[in-house]
């Protein structure tokens, strides 16, 4: 006996369920299979993933925690660019020392801003190392967490690390064990959270790092640096590579934009009467 499934009309609920769990080309395919499964969206992800921009600057790979291998993409607009920013799927990219564009890799919608009279500075310059012992960590990262202010400090070679949390009243930091179903995402363009939706990927801070092809996390529960596709496991990140033009970035759904929207900022600039 056959059955006829009639795949299209799967309910949006159930629809919603599935997308969460793949993984960029994976979310483009399953938007392909059905007319009405293009419009399913969701609010929660399954992770965030780290776009990393090759020496060609044209290549973009994609590490996802859970899996081994990346995902490439062909991206031509991003030659010569440099990403310093990332928030709500979208790119904010450097070219040169004065020019600043705004793309979407996942809609290729591309926003171009005025070039600037100040210098992009490639690092920022150093600044005289503080007295106090919890500033004086080789990187901090700040990262808001279920509207929290929370604090990530590295040492050297990742041989200590920390979580503090921002009393906003007494304007004092207090040390954090556990982040309970949340995730962090640290890097020094975009630092993010998530709840995790996927068992085991939880109360864990993912970095911008691999371990041959598998990103790096730090665990607080074993409070150990591992990764979800082979045995590495170890108190310090010795024996890692990183990724340095690179950021984290939320998968989102391709959302298209009206000439409009990606004109807002030239329009606001002849609003104030500015060339």
């Amino acid at each position: 006996m056959v059955l006829n499934r009639d795949w299209a009309s799967l309910p949006t609920d159930l629809l919603c369920l599935m997308l969460p769990h793949l993984f960029l080309g994976d979310i483009k395919r399953f938007h392909n299979v059905f007319r009405s499964w293009q419009l399913t969206t969701t609010s929660s992800v399954q992770s965030l993933v780290l776009k990393f921009i090759g020496n060609d600057n044209t290549r973009c790979k994609h590490f996802h925690p859970l899996y081994k291998s990346p995902y490439s993409m062909y991206i031509p607009e991003l030659f010569g660019a440099v990403p310093r920013f990332c928030k709500d799927g979208w790119l904010l990219m450097s070219r040169g020392e004065r020019s600043m564009f705004f793309f979407n890799p996942f809609t290729k919608a591309l926003i171009n801003m005025p070039d600037l009279r100040v210098r992009v500075l490639e690092k920022p310059h150093r600044q005289p190392d503080p007295p106090d012992p919890f500033l004086s960590h080789e990187r901090n990262f700040l990262v808001k967490c279920n509207g929290e202010l929370l604090s990530v400090s590295l040492s050297f070679m990742g041989k200590s690390i920390s979580v503090s949390k921002l009393d906003s009243v007494e304007i004092t930091w207090h040390k954090v064990d556990s982040l309970g179903d949340q995730m962090l995402f640290v890097s020094n363009t975009s630092s993010l959270s998530a709840k995790g939706v996927v068992q085991g990927m939880e109360n864990k801070i993912y970095l911008p790092k691999i371990h041959g092809k598998c990103g790096v996390f730090y665990s607080l529960a074993s409070r150990l640096f591992q990764t979800f596709g082979n045995d590495f496991s170890c108190k310090d990140w010795y024996g890692t590579g990183e990724l340095l033009s690179c950021c984290w970035i939320e998968p989102k759904a391709d959302t298209p934009h009206s000439k409009e929207e990606l004109n807002w900022f030239e329009d606001a600039l002849v609003n104030l009467g500015v060339e």
